[in-house]
């Protein structure tokens, strides 16, 4: 059986008029990649997209003198409605590539001027309004990736995707690496793991512990999920209790 109603997909991207700003050969970025998702009762509503604070934007330099981020003249939402009705499953629910429409919010920035550059606090706070009916009925420019500009394989004044460039100037960097540790202890009491299933191994030998699994039990099945190595063999036999640290990094 068809579903009922509709759902919008909406995104967004920025863009500068180069004629009223510096290029430098560079294309313009390609829109977001996150794509919001949302279910619509009523085609007739108005939408609302905001960004929150100034942090969000918060490379987005207005002033062309220092050069540092990135600059932009216009901002617009690229938005879908999808009929419901088309599908049966809501996980089968998908916009259609060639449908995406481009809905210009420039003008609602805070302290918008026509071809100025924006600032990141021209998304401080502000609440973008979409009528969801005017993608239909007042038509939008369908979006595509024209606006990119990228250039050629005959084209020899534009910079592409891994293209060289020369910067003037000092760049200081920060790098950061986070990594999380999780520890289990294994206990090996006297009267436990004192025996081994190699065909050579004789009970008047002791055990030598070389490695340690982890396993995961569902329903009964167990399954191993991790394996450490020890940097050297432990011996183990019923007169000796042992502890080992498992530790997994990620």
């Amino acid at each position: 059986m068809s579903l009922t109603g509709n759902t919008l997909f909406i995104t967004y991207g920025l863009s500068s008029d180069l004629t009223n700003s510096k290029s430098y050969g560079y294309s313009d970025a390609v829109h977001c990649n996150y794509i919001n998702k949302t279910t619509l009762n009523n085609l007739n509503s108005e939408i609302t997209l905001s960004f929150g604070n100034n942090d969000y934007f918060k490379f987005l330099n207005n002033d062309l003198a220092g050069w540092t981020g990135f600059t932009a003249t216009n901002f617009f939402a690229i938005v879908q409605v999808v009929d419901n009705s088309l599908f049966t499953l809501s996980s089968n629910i998908k916009p259609d590539s060639t449908k995406w429409k481009v809905y210009d919010l420039t003008s609602q920035t805070y302290g918008y001027v026509s071809g100025n550059l924006l600032s990141k606090n021209s998304f401080s706070n502000v609440s973008f309004k979409i009528s969801v009916n005017s993608l239909d009925y007042d038509p939008k420019p369908f979006y595509t990736l024209d606006y990119l500009n990228y250039s050629d394989a005959l084209s020899n004044n534009g910079l592409n995707f891994g293209d060289e460039t020369f910067f003037y100037g000092n760049v200081s960097t920060d790098i950061e690496a986070i990594a999380y540790n999780t520890d289990l202890s294994i206990s090996l009491p006297k009267g436990s793991f004192n025996t081994s299933s190699n065909p050579t191994w004789t009970n008047t030998q002791p055990v030598l512990i070389t490695e340690v699994g982890l396993y995961s039990e569902n329903d009964g099945i167990k399954e191993l999920v991790a394996i450490g190595k020890l940097n050297k063999p432990i011996k183990k036999d019923s007169n000796t209790q042992r502890s080992i640290l498992f530790g997994i990094d990620f």
